[in-house]
């Protein structure tokens, strides 16, 4: 057994022993104040949960009755005079997207528990790299207004990892055995997987209700010009 799983166990032990001896020698329940009061289940926000409720069903509507159409026939008619717009690529782009931070997601987990210390310090090294890019960029193009802004910034991050440098072995360390703790609870995985799948839906149906409110605006400017 290691150190780490001794020093828990006999904590946990404590713990256990002195729920028992409060209580005089019967274990402690959640009706005891030390461990606070059940909350009713009820509805504490109405008007708050009123106002989500609405504004999802009104983007589904708007979604399933101007976007769907105007995503499969736009491009279709001959009624639009501006054929460069393509409301196809928004939606392309926003699934595109969305797919792309699900995967990248997945793959950083994977080596999050094995190359924490690596990507502790590149994150570190990449900050200040892109903001020496700015400062460089902003001198170049004489933009005077952008430079003094980025160089201080610069200036700053340099000194954040003088200050940050020796805590790295700690917060890699602490990275790694969180990481390895997340990919254990195959649970927690599953769930974040899920909802992260709704919130990738949801900004589907969101662009689809943008495409369909955009060309119905259109059409509706070129018939009364």
């Amino acid at each position: 057994m290691s150190l780490n799983e001794a020093l828990l166990d006999n904590e946990e032990a404590g713990q256990d022993t002195a729920l028992i001896d409060s209580n005089n020698g019967a274990p402690n329940t959640r009706d005891d104040p030390e461990f606070g009061e059940d909350q009713p289940r009820r509805l504490r926000d109405v008007l708050f949960s009123i106002a989500f409720y609405a504004h999802l069903i009104i983007v589904l509507c708007v979604a399933v009755g101007y976007g769907l159409p105007a995503a499969g026939d736009y491009g279709d008619s001959g009624d639009s005079d501006d054929k460069d717009v393509d409301y196809e690529g928004l939606l392309y782009f926003a699934m595109t997207a969305a797919a792309v931070a699900l995967v990248t997601s997945a793959v950083i987990i994977s080596f999050l528990a094995y190359f924490a210390k690596i990507i502790v310090k590149f994150g570190l090294y990449f900050s200040v790299i892109a903001m020496s890019i700015v400062t460089i960029t902003a001198a170049s193009m004489a933009e005077w207004v952008v430079f003094p802004v980025a160089l201080v910034v610069f200036f700053i991050m340099l000194c954040y990892i003088r200050s940050m440098w020796r805590r790295i072995p700690f917060a890699s360390a602490n990275l790694g055995v969180a990481t390895k703790a997340i990919r254990s609870n195959v649970g927690g995985l599953t769930i974040a997987y899920f909802l992260g799948l709704i919130t990738f839906s949801w900004v589907v149906i969101w662009i689809l209700a943008l495409i369909g409110k955009l060309l119905y605006i259109f059409v509706l400017t070129v018939l009364t010009k």
